[in-house]
């Protein structure tokens, strides 16, 4: 009964998930070090699977939000080109660098985002229509495809995303933890509206990472793929129920009185990744 040898991955995964959508984040950067750190998977194969699973659970966490109307396809469109095209980018360059180099750069990568959730920024005044300067609905539909308005207003926001995209090919994440934190500290979204906007993004983002990683591991050992394919046939599933977890979560509590939590769990598991390493 060797399939059933990773069954312990259901409640892991709706654990896992539920903190994600609830958060915003994306659950490869709890996932890829869960993997590498409690399952001894080697680094590659713990990205390709976060990133994998992430699909599944935030497509799951897109359709709740979008039902709900808390997704604003607007600034999701306006970002997505460049998140899918450096996602791409990021992947190609992970599978030609040496393990420990990925682990470094993951546990670098909790530690950073650890620090940007502590940080603080006041003067935020919540909106429910970031990037749309136009006033009347007729407006912001004329002035749709005006992308190089959109740049102008907040480049920031573009050069992060593109970084973001990076790393979810190169390490499985930081485009979800950098989404979180421009939308909400940057352009004062609500935290609703935020999260699924992010989950969004986050969902084709990872899909079009996932499709790469495929084509890679289609040539790798019988071995790699069997492991992979035996933690995703319990992961998958939990993902999906964590991720509805998650948005109720986020309708009915406050994300902001529990903030805090996220950055000392990011900075915990970034200690244990080094760990890891050395």
């Amino acid at each position: 009964m060797e399939i059933f040898s990773y069954w312990f991955m259901f409640p892991v995964a709706v654990a896992i998930a539920a903190i994600a959508m609830f958060f915003g984040v994306g659950g490869a950067v709890l996932f890829s070090p869960f993997f590498a750190i409690a399952l001894s998977l080697r680094i590659d194969i713990a990205i390709a699977l976060g990133i994998l699973i992430e699909v599944a659970g935030f497509s799951s966490g897109f359709i709740g939000f979008a039902k709900k109307g808390m997704v604003n396809f607007h600034l999701g469109s306006r970002i997505l080109p460049l998140t899918t095209l450096f996602a791409i980018v990021g992947a190609l360059i992970g599978k030609n660098l040496p393990g420990q180099v990925l682990e470094f750069g993951l546990a670098l990568l909790l530690f950073l985002l650890a620090a940007a959730f502590l940080h603080k920024e006041s003067g935020i005044t919540p909106s429910n229509t970031p990037l749309h300067p136009h006033d009347s609905p007729e407006a912001i539909r004329r002035l749709r495809y005006d992308y190089w308005r959109d740049f102008r207003q907040n480049p920031w926001l573009f050069i992060s995303s593109s970084f973001g995209g990076l790393m979810v090919g190169l390490v499985s994440a930081g485009l979800g933890e950098l989404n979180g934190y421009n939308f909400v500290k940057k352009l004062g979204m609500g935290p609703a509206l935020a999260a699924g906007t992010s989950v969004f993004v986050i969902a084709v983002t990872a899909l079009t990472a996932s499709i790469f990683n495929i084509s890679y591991f289609s040539t790798a050992s019988s071995s790699d793929i069997d492991t992979i394919v035996r933690i995703a046939l319990f992961a998958i599933p939990g993902v999906i129920i964590g991720a509805q977890a998650g948005i109720i979560l986020a309708r009915k509590i406050e994300r902001e009185k529990v903030s805090f939590i996220l950055p000392w769990f990011l900075a915990i598991l970034g200690v244990l990744t080094v760990m890891k390493i050395f």
